[in-house]
């Protein structure tokens, strides 16, 4: 990320209150998603790293497309990446 020629800025979702609420399996959860970055071209990456993909993951994935969508967003355009670490 520092060395991109896309990337403005970044930082990591550490302290700052933002988070995705979810539904799993009938409990409701907080998602806190691993960095937040701002491109030159003015949109915004949630950018989420994981090991593995499993359900709780998907169904986070599935509600911050929701939240995305929503127009709760503040009219930025955001845009989400999933990257495995294998």
């Amino acid at each position: 990320m520092n060395e991109s020629p896309y990337v403005e800025s970044f930082i990591k979702n550490d302290h700052l209150g933002f988070s995705v609420v979810y539904n799993f399996e009938g409990v409701v959860n907080r998602y806190f998603p691993d960095f937040i970055l701002k491109l030159k071209n003015g949109e915004h990456l949630i950018i989420e790293t994981k090991g593995q993909d499993r359900d709780r993951d998907k169904t986070k994935r599935a509600f911050l497309d929701e939240w995305l969508q929503s127009g709760e967003s503040a009219g930025r355009v955001w845009e989400m990446e999933l990257g495995r670490l294998f």
